[in-house]
């Protein structure tokens, strides 16, 4: 099963368009993301990404993730958000 970090991380390398913008935006390293991406592959058996020293691509399966992710993410970030803003102060 993906943890939330994983989606987060997923969908910010996707967005990003490849893993050192990626990194630097969530404030992690390059080999980190780079690895998580890796465990979230070897997880599901397949390759999302194929990447090279020039070119990131969404395989089909990382499309088909990416897709389903980007919504999850959202979700739990306006979720977080209504929580903040409704509950955030102590009454």
């Amino acid at each position: 099963m993906l943890h939330q970090d994983d989606i987060r991380i997923f969908v910010a390398v996707v967005r990003a368009g490849g893993f050192s913008l990626a990194a630097r935006q969530m404030g992690l390293t390059r080999s980190a993301v780079s690895r998580r991406i890796d465990q979230i592959e070897s997880r599901l058996g397949v390759r999302l990404v194929t990447r090279t020293t020039r070119r990131f691509a969404l395989t089909e399966a990382g499309m088909a993730l990416f897709e389903r992710s980007a919504r999850i993410a959202q979700d739990i970030a306006d979720a977080e958000r209504a929580i903040r803003e409704d509950f955030g102060a102590p009454r």
